[in-house]
């Protein structure tokens, strides 16, 4: 996240506003984040069901002792995890995003959408398919409300969500 608010001030000499760094006016638009976030988790809990997906997920595998995680240990880690989300959040939906606009409009949301994708492809077939949708449409709100906040939280939602039914399908217990 330092990278691209150092190329917006310094390189661009560019307000972070103009990029979607800017705080929500009002919490109002934020019900739009959290009716897709509450479409997904469906989605999320049939690919849960998936193989590939129990192979992935939760990728704090590490933590996890004799079908065992400590809570305080999923806690921390999904605070941390956030931070991931609040980073890529700022790039894709921020930074990339809001820099394309100025030159293609909502066209950006397409071409931001194929590296985005790209990113994805360690993670399972279906995830990645699911980023196109998800890339488009995060960023469609992003563009729409001028910031990428709501964002990080519903895909950080979206994320705490793989880990716990990922947790459920594997046996493992919160203790």
């Amino acid at each position: 996240m330092v990278l691209p608010i150092v190329l917006v001030k310094v390189v661009l000499r560019s307000n972070l506003k103009d990029f979607g760094y800017g705080l929500p006016k009002t919490v109002k638009s934020s019900w739009g984040y959290f009716l897709l976030f509450l479409l997904v988790l469906p989605l999320v809990y049939v690919a849960s069901l998936q193989d590939s997906f129990i192979n992935y997920y939760p990728i704090f595998k590490s933590i996890i002792f004799r079908k065992q995680v400590a809570f305080h240990h999923l806690i921390i880690f999904e605070l941390f995890y956030g931070l991931y989300f609040l980073s890529g959040e700022s790039f894709w939906r921020g930074y990339m995003l809001f820099g394309l606009r100025k030159h293609f409009g909502y066209y950006s949301l397409f071409i931001m959408v194929i590296p985005y994708v790209m990113s994805h492809y360690p993670k399972p077939f279906l995830e990645s398919m699911g980023a196109i949708v998800a890339g488009l449409t995060l960023g469609y709100l992003a563009l729409r409300h001028n910031h990428f906040w709501f964002g990080v939280l519903a895909h950080w939602g979206v994320a705490i969500a793989m880990d716990l039914l990922a947790l459920y399908q594997l046996g493992v217990t919160i203790i």
